[in-house]
């Protein structure tokens, strides 16, 4: 077992440190921005949704 990963037999995973320990300050934002696009803003959209949801029902 490498690093502190995760294994799985088909995934790796990796903490977040592990994972940008190596990355120079392009690829980091380019990290950023896609963690962002795929991560972080699907979730607030979604929290947004629910939000809305039970302000319907009030």
């Amino acid at each position: 077992m490498e690093g502190k990963g995760i294994y799985d037999n088909k995934i790796k995973t990796v903490t977040y440190e592990e994972a940008i320990k190596d990355m120079t300050e392009e690829e980091l934002g380019r990290f950023h921005k896609e963690r962002y696009r795929k991560l972080i803003k699907p979730l607030m959209e979604m929290n947004e949704r629910e939000l809305r949801k039970m302000e319907d029902k009030k």
